[in-house]
Formats: structure tokens, sequence, C-alpha cells
């Protein structure tokens, strides 16, 4: 079942991504794209499509590393021992971006800067 999933040696574009090195510019150049991106829809969408937008990286940045990389042991490029640090780095920042977007939206639906006063 791993053959239809997994690749053993992560390539894109016919690049094997092999050293650290590579695997870490792989991951760098995915954070400068999605970054771009962000930078792209704030200026462009409404802040609200852009507070999702936070929410729904952070989700999916978190959930990603804790279910299919801690839970189910699913790697594809960080599969060396850059991953042992990358994955809670990532864990950390998705939940932080995830409950940025959150607070933001609520500051705009209640006029309020704490959720948790209520």
């Amino acid at each position: 079942m791993n053959l239809f999933f997994h690749s053993i040696h992560a390539h894109a574009m016919g690049i094997k991504l092999e050293s650290m090195g590579g695997r870490l510019g792989a991951v760098g150049t995915g954070i400068v794209i999605l970054i771009i991106l962000a930078i792209f829809i704030e200026k462009v969408f409404s802040r609200s499509f852009f507070h999702g937008f936070l929410v729904s990286t952070g989700l999916l940045l978190s959930f990603d590393i804790v279910v299919f990389h801690w839970l189910f042991g699913l790697h594809r490029i960080t599969n060396g021992p850059e991953a042992n640090w990358l994955d809670p780095i990532f864990v950390v920042c998705g939940t932080i971006i995830m409950f940025l977007g959150i607070r933001n939206e609520w500051k705009i639906e209640t006029g309020k800067d704490n959720i948790l006063s209520q």
C-alpha cells in the first residue's frame, strides 16, 4: 500500500532531494511561496477572506504534522533528522497562525480585543 501513496525518495520535477540541504531548500521554497500567496491574498481579497486563509493554513500546518507525520509516520520531503526539530516548529507556528486568524476575525465581528473576555 505504501507504493501507492508514498515514494521512498522525495523528488520534484526530476530532482531527487537526498541531502538535508536539498530537503530544507524545498521546505524553504514552500514557505516563500506561502508568504507570497498570503501577501497577495491580503492585498486582493477582503480581510475576512485573509483571516480564513490564515486559519486554514495554520490548521493544515499543525494537523498535517500531528496526524500524518507523528501519528502515522508518513514523511515525504522531511524524512531525515531535520524532521525532529522542523516538525515541532511547524506545529507551533501553525497553531499561532490559526489563533491569529481567529483572533483578528473575532475583533472584526465583535469589536472586542479579547476573545476570552466573554
